[in-house]
């Protein structure tokens, strides 16, 4: 089976890419090609940035190869050995660390975080195991950057995100009763090694898991300064061609993985065969959690386990600026893929998953997918599934219907668009990019949210909200205008209403303008500050507001009124 897999793959992968390989056993290469091909046939380029990609079979690289460019303005191919930021990927890693102390001695999963960095008492009982399977309520630290005015492409190091994450007074929720996945988790847990170890986390995981594994081609980045051989530089997709994504990384723990296809096929293979890694690790790294809501913490350890075609893989992606990166681990099998891309309209997850099924279709435990079976959803279905419902902070969608199909708008724009049921409970959004929304069984009322499922990357829990009717024309803006400071960002926003829209200004991030959809709420289409909630004291006066984004709740901003030109005195 191993020499039948092996060459079927060499013989496709020769075909697609243009390798001048032996060709043995045309009939399953006949069912596989025109996956294989169809799937690649689009990435060949001699212009454009793409991806790498490495596949291996029972710890036996089978083939690597390279798509498109690694440097447009060099003309810099991408092979098998070019390096790339691989974004989210490094949680794995860094939970790995963690435990390598854990079975050391050095640390216990349930001792709370607050042992180590006494900065974070005042939020509650937060443990190690918390942070690892994203449990503990931590407010995204891209967020909350975001917030306080960092650009998409400013430097970003350990030291600034450290005293931001410090500076936090509140949580999302209380540790343990909700999953959310969060970077902020894995940033505190990288600080952990070093605080624990004594080392960088950089040379930790060098001495510690990426020698012992050869995996010379790998590190993290800790300093943006230090140049790396043979990466592959970041590119955005535009309407007409391609930007740099410029990525001013340095720090690691959720992220700052540099590294190759066929270095992490190194890992895979190491996480199978246990010849680097002890099982007690790999056990850990297994290990699953739920939620006191009842959810389970999909990526917890850095991998979301999941059954796709009778095997059961683990997996995990990331993406940074252009940078698209994804290990996908079949271990039943001994099969493993690793693509690492440089453009941002790359879905890794969808090609890594094409592989599997074109590589695994003749092993014994394959199994096709079962037709779907469902009826079309009932009026009394479509009726618990309408009402509105909030995403993320401050990005509200109704969904409403005639009796027949299943309406979806944006809050406030009257019906919107209707959904082509999918699945059982299933309706796709945009089948261009594979995005469906998915509700829980409707019983006998209104559901309490759906899952807004992002294809083969996860999804995102939108809950059920109820709004009353809200007279937004007649509502007195100028109440509202000031000047607005966080101790937590240590920043300020100013508020004023300009051509009858209410506008919060930041002075580098500039004015944005706020929707009100109810009394004190507002939104915007900030990716940082989606949501304004405004306070008052015991006689109706406004002290101050709560801003929200995604994965980042309730951040504190205390009214100041400016009493002249560049002087601030707190409003009594």
């Amino acid at each position: 089976m191993r020499s039948k897999n092996r060459a079927m793959l060499l013989a496709v992968l020769a075909s697609a890419w243009g390798l001048s390989l032996p060709v043995a056993g045309s009939g399953d290469i006949e069912k596989a090609r025109p996956r294989l091909e169809d799937l690649l046939a689009d990435w060949k380029s001699t212009t454009d940035p793409g991806f790498s990609v490495a596949v291996s079979l029972n710890g036996e690289l089978v083939d690597s190869a390279g798509f498109g460019l690694a440097q447009i303005e060099h003309g810099v191919p991408i092979k098998g050995t070019s390096v790339f930021h691989a974004a989210s990927v490094s949680k794995q890693f860094t939970a790995y660390s963690v435990f390598l102390l854990e079975a050391a001695g050095k640390l216990s999963l349930d001792h709370e975080v607050a042992d180590y960095f006494p900065e974070l008492e005042s939020l509650g009982a937060i443990t190690v195991r918390h942070l690892l399977t994203h449990t503990s309520g931590l407010r995204d630290q891209w967020t909350l950057l975001g917030m306080a005015g960092w650009h998409a492409d400013d430097l970003r190091t350990d030291d600034q995100i450290r005293r931001l994450i410090f500076r936090q007074k509140g949580l999302n929720f209380p540790p343990g009763s909700r999953y959310e996945y969060n970077n902020s988790n894995y940033f505190l847990l990288a600080q952990l090694v070093e605080e624990i170890s004594g080392q960088t986390f950089r040379e930790f995981t060098r001495q510690h898991v990426f020698e012992p594994l050869g995996m010379s081609r790998t590190q993290f980045y800790d300093d943006h300064s230090r140049p790396v051989a043979n990466r592959a530089y970041s590119y955005l997709r535009l309407a007409d061609g391609f930007a740099k994504g410029n990525l001013n990384f340095a720090t690691v723990g959720p992220t700052g993985l540099m590294t190759t296809a066929e270095d992490l096929l190194l890992w895979a293979e190491n996480l199978r065969s246990g010849e680097q890694v002890a099982s007690s690790v790999r056990e850990r790294l297994a290990e699953r959690a739920t939620a006191g809501d009842g959810r389970d913490a999909v990526f917890a350890m850095g991998q979301e386990e999941r059954e796709s075609h009778g095997f059961v893989t683990w997996s995990h992606g990331g993406r940074d600026a252009g940078y698209r990166a994804f290990l996908l681990r079949v271990p039943a099998a001994g099969f493993a893929v690793a693509l690492l891309g440089n453009r941002s309209d790359l879905d890794t997850a969808k090609i890594a998953f094409q592989i599997l099924e074109a590589f695994l279709a003749d092993h014994p435990s394959y199994t096709a997918p079962a037709p779907l079976r469902w009826s079309p959803a009932s009026r009394a279905d479509l009726a618990a599934f309408s009402g509105t419902y909030e995403l993320i902070p401050g990005l509200i969608f109704s969904l409403s219907t005639d009796g027949e199909k299943l309406f979806f708008a944006p809050h406030g724009v009257g019906q919107g668009t209707a959904l082509p049921q999918v699945g059982k409970d299933e309706f796709a959004l945009n089948p261009e990019v594979d995005l469906t929304l998915r509700f829980p069984d409707p019983g006998d009322g209104p559901v309490s949210h759906f899952e807004y499922q992002i294809g083969l990357h996860g999804s995102l829990l939108a809950r059920r909200v109820e709004l009353v009717p809200f007279d937004a024309a007649n509502l007195d803006l100028a109440q509202y205008e000031g000047r607005y400071f966080s101790d937590e960002l240590q920043t300020e926003y100013e508020l004023r209403v300009a051509g009858g829209v209410l506008i919060v200004d930041h002075f580098r991030l500039g004015p944005v303008s706020l929707r009100p959809y109810q009394q004190d709420l507002f939104s915007s289409s900030d990716s940082g500050l989606r949501k304004i909630e405004f306070e008052r004291d015991s006689e109706g006066r406004i002290v101050g507001w709560r801003g929200s984004g995604i994965l980042a709740e309730g951040v504190w901003f205390v009214r100041r009124t400016p009493s002249a030109r560049g002087a601030i005195e707190v409003d009594p």
